[in-house]
């Protein structure tokens, strides 16, 4: 589990330019240049969501050997309940006082007050209320573990306070070790515990363990420390601006954990395990994977803002890169589920590759449509974005309570289908506002995935052939012969554009070489 504090790279991609212009007002001693700075920040923002989140699943791998279904179930209900209730305890102003251009000391005062006090009181209600969500959810046993967590909310919003100032100053460094400990510190508790039988309390202790290593190595050598001297005047905007952030956020976690919320609900803690497990991969690989396209979007975007034209051209060939490099591999992983169940998480999750399927199988479109964010906030639209989130999130509901589900893996299915129905959607409004050409986006994008999919086929057929070799010996057999096709596919029938994806990388790599 984790704080609302991650992800780093999404919350800083949108205030990249505002840390600009305060890097600019205040240039550090030796007179380096910001391209310098912003760069070498930018790689740090990545080795952060990069390694804090393979240690994770590496953890999570490990734990889930030794936990159940139940105990997994009752960690990711605690999970839902407390990123809901630190995402409203930081309410927004860890981004209002990244963007904002001028601050002084005293302009924090309120702002820190807040977001601690409100911690407080939802870490007091949600310990007050366990029983009742324990009874809405459906989930016995429940109460307790959030009471223990709840404890651990105003110290989550502690250090979520302070990485918003460390990102103010580009110090993705700090942020990237003291992920990398808290993690690993974490993941060593956690597994310690699974491993003595502790169950759930297991993940929950790794949760705890996360928000207060990684506090303690923030306040340790904090940016900012309080003095009591508030500045009233300057809180109003922050609150005003943070109001809007929280609100979208707080959309988009409906949006995306309504699932969870209704498998908790129909099949229980159990059901929710089951989920979770399926979901993990999926969520981390796409975490990982649309991190690396929003990062080249946003290597390019600050360049060509300015032209609609140009910003045209440039969306179509990011989001052909996406769907050239990262799609297939969720498309490969759709394919390879059931195996790649077996060896990651052991035999006992088998019924979770039912869920994996689909859920890759809608992280293939996700990778390249995670894009469209970017270029409609860079186009002033962020608003579209939201509305899209809004639609989403009525159609996840009304399919779900108007289509019956008998099984977990048929909730994720319905889950997908509501999902992929905003994906016209959202590349029409990138299309309309960038003015698009749509055959040479479609040329762009449709061929890659024909070529995964023809792919995966072989691989299906390949692996009734193996079904007789031992999964260890069959997973890795599999994956080459799917490389080895889509490669080969893809140079045979798509050499121009293979050979335009890698000039892009290498100039990529060159411009910000040279940055």
């Amino acid at each position: 589990m984790k704080p609302s504090t991650e992800p780093a790279l999404r919350e800083f991609a949108p205030h990249a330019a505002p840390a600009h212009a305060h890097a600019q007002a205040h240039a550090s001693p030796g007179g380096e240049r910001l391209g310098a700075r912003t760069v070498r920040g930018l790689a740090w923002a990545l080795v952060q969501a990069w390694g804090g989140k393979l240690v994770t699943l590496v953890t999570y791998l490990l734990v889930a050997r030794w936990l159940g279904p139940a105990d997994v179930g009752l960690a990711a209900a605690v999970t839902l309940s407390l990123s809901l209730v630190l995402m409203i305890a930081e309410g927004g102003l860890g981004d209002a006082v990244v963007q904002r251009a001028a601050l002084a000391d005293d302009d924090l005062e309120w702002p820190f007050a807040f977001s601690i006090g409100m911690a407080v009181v939802l870490a007091a209600v949600l310990f007050a209320l366990a029983a009742r969500v324990e009874a809405w959810l459906g989930v016995p046993g429940l109460a307790p573990y959030l009471r223990v967590a709840a404890a651990f909310v105003p110290i989550g919003s502690a250090g979520s306070f302070q990485e918003a100032l460390y990102k103010r100053r580009l110090d993705f460094r700090t942020l990237a070790m003291r992920q990398l400990v808290s993690v690993s510190v974490a993941g060593a508790v956690a597994v310690a515990l699974a491993v003595a039988g502790a169950g759930a309390w297991s993940l929950i202790a790794q949760a705890a363990t996360f928000m207060t290593v990684s506090a303690a190595w923030l306040w340790r050598r904090p940016v900012w420390r309080p003095r009591g001297r508030r500045n009233v005047s300057t809180f109003a905007p922050l609150a005003r601006f943070g109001a809007h952030v929280v609100a979208a956020r707080l959309i988009d976690w409906w949006a995306t954990r309504t699932v969870d919320l209704i498998v908790v609900a129909l099949y229980g803690a159990a059901g929710l395990g089951i989920y979770a497990i399926g979901a993990r991969l999926y969520q981390t690989a796409l975490e990982l994977l649309c991190r690396a396209a929003t990062d080249v979007a946003l290597a390019v975007l600050s360049r060509v803002a300015h032209d609609a034209e140009r910003m045209a051209a440039t969306y179509v060939d990011v989001t052909g890169l996406a769907a050239m490099t990262a799609a297939p591999l969720f498309v490969l992983m759709a394919v390879l589920s059931h195996d790649i169940t077996i060896v990651l998480f052991g035999a006992r999750w088998a019924a979770s590759a039912a869920v994996m399927t689909p859920l890759m199988a809608l992280g293939a479109v996700q990778t390249v449509q995670f894009v469209n964010g970017a270029f409609l906030a860079a186009r002033g639209r962020p608003h579209v974005t939201m509305w899209l989130t809004l639609v989403k999130l009525a159609l996840v509901l009304a399919t779900m309570v108007a289509v019956p589900s008998q099984r977990v893996a048929q909730l994720a299915w319905l889950y997908v289908g509501a999902v992929l129905c905003i994906t016209p959607l959202s590349f029409g409004a990138v299309v309309v506002e960038l003015a698009v050409d749509r055959t040479r986006l479609l040329g762009r994008l449709v061929p890659p995935y024909l070529i995964a999919l023809g792919c995966a086929a072989i691989v299906r057929q390949a692996g009734v052939h193996f079904g007789g070799v031992p999964v260890l010996v069959r997973l890795p057999l599999l994956i080459v012969c799917f490389a080895s096709a889509y490669v080969g596919a893809t140079w045979m029938l798509r050499r121009d554009a293979a050979r335009r994806t890698v000039s892009m990388l290498i100039a990529l790599r060159a411009a910000r070489s040279a940055t």
